[in-house]
């Protein structure tokens, strides 16, 4: 497949990235079903290690699809992840959620900032649009967008994890 479309299997569900709007699904079926919303799903996406180049093409296909992209945002504003991104695929018309973390040695307090943006993430996913969060690197290996896909993912939502090149391999 060329640049824009993901392979078959790696697809998000249908209509993921979309507002649920008509595409209800009736809870319970029959006279006054209750009527559910479809989720949207949480990408976790690698950017690897700093130049656009490096991104894979899954990574770039997913951030063509999710309507919202959240991002890492540093004390000073910066999102560096974000920038990457940006030098790959066009994120003009998205929904930039920018994410605060801490560099605190505690991992209560670490953990408390992971719930914190997992729950800003899950608004977005219960109004049945797709996110995708980047990161520097691979989404595997030290990183914060684990952490919020983790959280997400014991909440129920659909998670998928994408991806990117490594600095040290």
């Amino acid at each position: 497949p060329g640049r824009g479309t993901l392979p078959h299997s790696q697809r998000p569900a249908a209509g993921a990235g979309e507002r649920a709007g008509a595409a209800h699904c009736p809870v319970g079926g029959g006279k006054g079903g209750a009527v559910m919303h479809r989720r949207g799903t949480f990408y976790a996406v690698g950017v690897g290690p700093g130049d656009p180049a490096w991104m894979t093409r899954q990574a770039c296909d997913v951030l063509g699809f999710c309507p919202v992209i959240a991002a890492p945002r540093s004390a000073s504003g910066e999102m560096p992840a974000l920038e990457v991104a940006r030098g790959a695929v066009d994120l003009s018309r998205k929904s930039i959620v920018p994410l605060k973390f801490t560099a605190a040695r505690a991992r209560s307090a670490r953990n408390a900032e992971y719930v914190r943006a997992a729950s800003s993430i899950a608004r977005v996913l219960d109004a049945g649009l797709s996110v995708a969060m980047v990161n520097l690197g691979d989404v595997s290996i030290c990183a914060t967008a684990y952490d919020v896909l983790d959280e997400l993912r014991r909440r129920g939502y659909a998670t998928q994890m994408i991806p990117g090149i490594t600095s040290f391999c």
